[in-house]
């Protein structure tokens, strides 16, 4: 139904699905904790959770796939990147 609405408009191009994210995580083991206060995303999985939906959409990347490396090697790729 909300496709169908957003399908109709001409001036939105893409629509990221943050909000839905949040509703399919609230079904895990952590059940209702995304949000402090039942508006406002809780500070790390809650936008960790709705940062994941926005880069996935914005770069087509599945988030699952990216390597994550220690801080201490981010640092080091950092002060490469600035010699």
């Amino acid at each position: 139904m909300q496709q169908k609405k957003i399908n109709k408009l001409k001036d939105i191009h893409m629509v990221i699905p943050a909000g839905t994210a949040i509703q399919n995580a609230r079904t895990s083991s952590q059940g209702d904790t995304y949000t402090r206060d039942g508006y406002h995303l809780e500070q790390t999985y809650g936008r960790f959770t709705a940062a994941c939906v926005w880069f996935e959409k914005l770069f087509g990347k599945d988030v699952r796939k990216i390597k994550l490396i220690s801080q201490k090697k981010s640092r080091i790729n950092k002060l490469k990147l600035l010699k």
